[in-house]
C-alpha cells in the first residue's frame, strides 16, 4: 500500500484541524479528559458529532482505553461522553459530587 499521499495527509490535517477547533481541552489527567464547546456562532456543538469529537480526542490527544470524557455544554453543565477503547458509546448525567468536582477543577 505504501505512504499515504500528501493530499490523504493534508485532508486529515484539515479534517482534525476543524474538529479540534470547535471545543478546547480543559484538562488532561491520568484517568479523565475533560472538554468544552466553543462559544460563538462559528462553533459547532460536541453534541452534533461526538463519535467523530471522541474518535479525534483518541486519535490526537490522548489513548481513551483508560480515560473518561466529561463534556461542559453552553450552559456550563457536565456529563460523561461513554466511550468503549475510543469510540462513542452515549452521554451519562454526572453524579452531583462529579460535577462539583468538575466544576471545583475547571474555574
Amino acid at each position: 500500500m505504501g505512504i499515504p499521499s500528501v493530499k490523504f495527509v493534508d485532508l486529515l490535517c484539515m479534517w482534525a484541524q476543524t474538529l479540534m477547533n470547535n471545543f478546547s481541552v480543559l484538562k488532561v489527567a491520568r484517568a479523565f479528559i475533560v472538554i468544552a464547546d466553543r462559544e460563538g456562532a462559528d462553533f459547532k456543538s460536541v453534541t452534533e458529532n461526538p463519535s467523530a469529537v471522541v474518535r479525534g480526542i483518541h486519535t490526537f490527544v490522548a489513548n481513551l482505553s483508560d480515560r473518561k470524557i466529561y463534556y461542559r455544554d453552553f450552559a456550563g453543565e457536565f456529563c460523561e461522553m461513554k466511550n468503549v477503547f475510543g469510540y462513542f458509546a452515549g452521554f451519562e448525567a454526572c453524579s452531583d459530587s462529579c460535577r462539583l468536582f468538575l466544576k471545583q477543577l475547571i474555574r
